[in-house]
């Protein structure tokens, strides 16, 4: 080979090894409009209050033969002034952090019951006419909550690895006292219950109360 042309290719080869590891360290990933989900630990005496009181709330059988779920009237909270409070208090705190001060009101609270060892048979869903949804557990991890990414995407390429930018399904596997407030938006399932005992969650959905908006988009929600 050529001493020039041979210099040459050795040079071209040092630059693109300097550029990779040049690359290596100093790409960053900007992300713009996340979906952010708030996550905070209730105390124990929440935890202890539904444990002893989820025997005396009926569960009625949801729709879909096949579907494993039972569910409790539709405003349970509202028999439950002081816990009813305290949730709406904690979904107040969560939308602070995500720079919301807007007063909420909750329109639907439930607990749902899913039988050990079940398919749940899930059908991935959103919480429509709603702003935020949130859910308590007040057991240990018994079924995952899993967040299913449907945006159009317009090529479809299968990723070496799966990570948070390019996966289609995110999940939660919930802790004892944990509460979860995410937008009603999204869409999302139960897994399996794979425990020994029924899995029970309190969920609600809120939505905002008086001025929204601004200019023609404004509406007052009473």
């Amino acid at each position: 080979m050529d001493r020039v042309l041979e210099d040459q290719c050795h040079s071209i080869f040092i630059y693109q090894v300097r550029i990779k590891k040049i690359m290596q360290n100093d790409i960053e990933i900007l992300q713009f409009f996340p979906k952010s989900i708030c996550s905070i630990m209730l105390p124990e005496m929440v935890c202890d209050f539904w444990q002893e009181e989820i025997s005396n709330i009926k569960f009625y059988k949801d729709v879909g033969d096949d579907n494993p779920h039972w569910k409790s009237a539709i405003n349970t909270l509202e028999d439950y002034s002081e816990m009813k409070e305290l949730f709406l208090t904690v979904a107040k705190d969560c939308l602070k952090e995500l720079g919301y001060d807007q007063k909420i009101i909750m329109t639907t609270s439930w607990l749902t019951a899913v039988k050990p060892k079940a398919n749940p048979n899930s059908i991935s869903h959103h919480h429509a006419n709603s702003w935020y949804s949130c859910v308590y557990y007040f057991q240990n991890g018994c079924s995952d909550i899993v967040f299913t990414n449907y945006n159009q995407r317009e090529i479809e390429v299968t990723p070496t690895k799966s990570t948070i930018h390019n996966s289609v399904e995110c999940s939660i596997s919930p802790q004892k006292h944990q509460f979860i407030m995410f937008p009603s938006y999204m869409f999302h399932k139960i897994s399996e219950n794979t425990s020994n005992e029924s899995r029970h969650s309190l969920a609600f959905n809120i939505m905002p109360t008086g001025i929204v908006g601004e200019g023609d988009s404004m509406f007052v929600y009473r």
